[in-house]
């Protein structure tokens, strides 16, 4: 049986680098993406504790001021 179209294929190996550079190229986009991921989580975690901590403004008997910080079940004044 004879073969049709071409019989020898010159460009096969230039397409098999370029395969393999491409599958090397997506494989640390993944890895790029999850990082960026887990430092959303990690920045956005401590965002929302700096927001949630509620500062307190006490005035006292003598004129002054003492602010007070709550975060959760412990105050912490200053």
């Amino acid at each position: 049986m004879k073969k049709k179209g071409i019989e020898m294929d010159y460009g096969k190996p230039d397409r098999l680098i370029f395969l393999e550079r491409e599958r090397q190229y997506h494989k640390w986009d993944r890895y790029i993406k999850w990082l960026l991921a887990v430092m959303l989580l990690y920045f956005g975690f401590h965002i929302y504790n700096a927001l949630a901590e509620t500062p307190v403004i006490i005035n006292t008997a003598d004129g002054g001021q003492r602010v007070c910080i709550v975060q959760g079940n412990i105050v912490t004044c200053y």
